[in-house]
């Protein structure tokens, strides 16, 4: 960091800053390179939120490797199909959970969800055994009331036997799609215990203090939470200690990091290009420093060079300012005013050369050296809507996004066991359609060769456009009647129009053999009347 240093100087001692590098080999940077894991998080989630560069280069990362989902139940069952699909598009919105799923993952290097299973809570009277619904039972909040009893949470209940006092907590589960929720972990609450000879890891979620303060102060508005959220949770809030989280109903998506102490970590995409962001800032600091100071010139006008007190003492300063002043505002008034002054002026300007002073340049080759610290190709961040297979590698960016897309498709299946867990429904499978580009047309020409020599199936035909073979059937089944149905009134007014062809040709035939044999009879006549009498 930084430090006064104290200098012997002629007139006495004086401080001197002092910058202390941290290492020869090494930039100021390194000081505020995050040691720790959470502070690491923070400085990801700082970067996604200010910088556009890195934030647009996430989002183009999140959403691109999302494809439309093909569901195959077992039996080719449709109103199976029609259910999964009301489920996860309809209910969870799956597209937006898998964009959301890749914002956390290409930003912390980590997205960890879980699913929220609805459940009923009722209040059970230890006295008589009366059951109060209270989930969406709003109305009757004065029949119950909350509190923190020997550092544990404590539901009470106002029966209408006469007892006031503690009451049995009973949830019972709900088979409702509807309710379901996916819970977005923040990772900045969520510690993580590695083994790393079992390869295993254990979760624990530690609410923020904010969180702790909200079930404690039991406002009206916290009461949807002492109604909807499972106890472990209201427990953890209402105490200090953190609560295990269920692994069979958690999905971590965590990228690849070194055999170090956050093992159990993802390493985000963003650390290898912190200290160049630093970088960046410090130039994108001095730019604005420069802009502030540099960019608008001063002008300043003053009398001739020489001896400026023989000047005045011939021409009062009042009227040479006057004159000066009165100028400029003639000017402003009119862009084409010229001023004719009687008095010499000299002009001087100081700045307004910001522009040539400005690193535009090296924050450019800045910005292309951390999206390549990124693992981002430089066209994918800076590339338009007009990308062709020319101007990128597309089996690279397939490679790229092959292993997110193996996350993806994890996080389909744990959604879709979800949606079967709250209703019994047969298996299905649920697969994303293959990522392809919409201008390789290399592959696609390829695709059509291999599927005229039968080399190919219709199937996989269908599902590398992104499109579902049975759901094309089922939509041409539904089309044929009246496809069959226009093609008919098609064929009827092609026969009506050949036969109305047809009989105009015939009477211009007839017409014209008419008039042929008129003209056969009149040359038969002019021949008969040429000839001479016998």
């Amino acid at each position: 960091m930084t430090g006064n240093q104290i200098v012997q100087t002629s007139q006495g001692t004086m401080p001197v800053r002092k910058i202390n590098y941290p290492d020869q080999f090494f930039s100021l940077s390194e000081y505020y390179f995050p040691a720790e894991i959470k502070k690491l998080f923070y400085w990801c989630k700082y970067f996604f939120y200010k910088d556009p560069l890195i934030g647009s280069t996430v989002k183009k990362m999140a959403s691109y490797p999302v494809t439309d989902l093909i569901y195959s139940p077992e039996d080719d069952n449709e109103n199976v199909k029609k259910v999964y699909k009301y489920a996860l598009e309809d209910v969870m919105n799956i597209r937006s959970i898998m964009f959301n799923a890749g914002i956390a993952y290409f930003t912390f290097g980590n997205s960890i969800k879980s699913v929220y299973f609805p459940f009923s809570r009722n209040l059970v009277c230890t006295k008589c055994n009366m059951r109060l619904d209270i989930t969406n039972n709003s109305n009757r909040d004065a029949d119950w009331d909350f509190e923190i009893r020997n550092s544990k949470p404590a539901f009470l209940l106002k029966c209408q036997c006469g007892h006031h006092g503690a009451a049995i907590i009973d949830d019972v589960a709900m088979p409702n799609i509807k309710s379901m929720n996916i819970i977005h972990w923040d990772v900045e609450d969520i510690d993580i215990v590695y083994y790393e000879v079992t390869g295993k890891s254990r979760y624990f979620y530690n609410p923020s203090k904010e969180k702790r303060k909200a079930i404690r102060k039991r406002r009206d508005q916290d009461r949807y939470i002492l109604r909807t959220y499972p106890m472990e949770f209201i427990e953890a809030m209402s105490t200090q200690q953190a609560i295990e989280l269920d692994s069979n109903n958690l999905i971590h998506f965590k990228n690849f990091t070194l055999p170090d102490s956050d093992q159990g970590w993802g390493k985000p995409l963003i650390i290898h290009s912190l200290q160049r962001l630093f970088y960046i800032y410090t130039l994108r600091r001095a730019n604005e420093a420069i802009a502030i100071e540099r960019i608008i010139p001063l002008d300043i006008f003053s009398p001739p060079a020489g001896n400026s007190m023989e000047f005045f003492q011939k021409v009062a300063y009042q009227d040479w300012a006057y004159s000066i002043n009165h100028a400029f505002e003639m000017k402003r008034n009119d862009p084409n005013y010229k001023a004719v002054i009687p008095h010499p002026v000299q002009h001087q300007r100081v700045g307004g050369d910001g522009k040539a002073l400005m690193t535009h340049q090296e924050v450019q080759e800045a910005e292309k050296e951390v999206i390549a610290g990124m693992g981002v190709p430089l066209e994918f961040a800076f590339g338009g809507l007009s990308w062709t297979g020319s101007s990128i590698t597309l089996r690279m960016l397939e490679n790229f996004f092959q292993g997110h897309r193996s996350d993806l498709q994890r996080l389909i299946n744990f959604l879709r066991d979800a949606v079967r867990q709250v209703v019994n429904l047969p298996p299905c499978n649920v697969s994303m359609s293959k990522l392809i580009m919409a201008d390789d047309i290399q592959r696609q020409q390829l695709d059509m060769q291999l599927y005229s020599m039968q080399l190919l199936s219709g199937q996989t035909l269908m599902n590398n456009t992104g499109r579902d073979l049975r759901e094309e059937w089922s939509k041409m089944e539904t089309e044929l009647p009246q496809r069959a149905k226009l093609m008919g009134r098609q064929a009827k007014d092609d026969a009506e129009v050949q036969g109305e062809a047809q009989v105009i040709s015939a009477q211009q035939q007839a017409r014209a053999s008419i008039e042929g044999q008129k003209l056969m009879n009149q040359g038969q006549k002019e021949i008969d009347n040429a000839l001479p009498d016998v």
